[in-house]
């Protein structure tokens, strides 16, 4: 005898509604997120993103996710819809914690963050532009962009906007290439880019980029990191 088939999203949000229906909703997605992309399957992640419950839209984007694996035109597409909301500027971390749990502007933020980390292990070097636009924007550096995207750029590009923004000059773009200087151990010339912002006329950014350079510097030798050669960072 047969299985008998488990309802799908439609059929769930149908009425009337069980006390356990939040949960029955959760587990369907998560099975959808471990089963091929369909177009039923895709019209039941489409009902969950516009269904009122965040996390409910959480888990849907959590599944694109798991489709834009791949070289296909569906997976294609799942990496740009991912990279659209990615691209979505967050609130400072600062003004989130200060909103109550369960505020509407907690769970945008949510969305934002998971559709990053959806994408993150896809991202190539044709995203750099956009992924170092959010770092150097001050405002998004410390919302979960190292890990969740920075991280998985190769360095060239890395290396190549460090050596613009140097060159700029300016006092914003020069905080973040510390911080990225601090935060990306594997980048050519990093201490030549060190030495070049410690010389900077700005006297707070030099003051900064010698604190940082001796802390980097003590950070990876009780690591055992070697230098790396200089390269297009100075």
């Amino acid at each position: 005898m047969k299985a008998k088939p488990q309802p799908d999203f439609h059929a769930l949000m149908r009425p009337p509604h069980r006390a356990s229906l939040p949960s029955e909703l959760s587990a369907r997605l998560r099975l959808l997120a471990q089963q091929e992309e369909t177009p039923a399957a895709r019209s039941e992640i489409e009902a969950a993103l516009a269904c009122p419950w965040w996390g409910l839209r959480v888990l849907a984007i959590r599944a694109i996710g798991h489709w834009a694996g791949g070289q296909g035109k569906a997976a294609a597409g799942n990496r740009a819809w991912l990279g659209e909301r990615a691209r979505r500027p967050l609130p400072d971390l600062r003004a989130l914690w200060r909103l109550p749990h369960g505020d509407a502007l907690r769970w945008q933020a949510l969305e934002t963050e998971t559709a990053r980390l959806a994408l993150s292990p896809h991202v190539t070097e044709q995203d750099a532009d956009w992924i170092l636009d959010l770092w150097f924007a001050a405002s998004q550096r410390f919302n979960g962009l190292h890990t969740a995207l920075l991280s998985k750029l190769p360095p060239g590009p890395i290396e190549a906007r460090l050596r613009r923004e140097i060159d700029a000059g300016t006092p914003e773009g020069c905080e973040a290439a510390l911080q990225l200087l601090t935060n990306r151990q594997h980048l050519a010339g990093r201490q030549e880019a060190f030495a070049r912002l410690a010389a900077s006329p700005d006297a707070a950014v030099a003051k900064r980029a010698r604190r940082l350079a001796a802390f980097v510097a003590e950070r990876d030798a009780a690591s055992g990191l070697k230098p790396a050669a200089a390269g297009s960072a100075a």
